[in-house]
């Protein structure tokens, strides 16, 4: 049985990196810990295997990542140019 890549996902701003890993992209999205305020740009990346995709977000626009039920809706979008 193949072992397949994991879910990368990095979240920079400012000089603060956020990052989480999961098998899924939920699962990598959902383990990184929420930042008590986002109030900058904000450059969102993820990856699987070779394939990587990076986004700039406004700081509205970030804290929509972290809202719990949009995240599975969101994250479908995210990972969209992934496959």
């Amino acid at each position: 049985m193949a072992m397949t890549q994991p879910f990368e996902i990095s979240i920079k701003m400012g000089d603060t990196i956020l990052y989480g890993k999961g098998t899924t992209a939920l699962e990598a999205l959902q383990s990184i810990e929420r930042p008590t305020k986002i109030i900058q740009k904000s450059i969102f990346t993820i990856s699987h295997g070779n394939k990587r995709k990076e986004i700039l977000f406004t700081p509205v626009k970030m804290r929509r990542i972290f809202f719990p039920s949009a995240q599975p809706i969101l994250i479908k979008w995210l990972a969209a140019g992934l496959k």
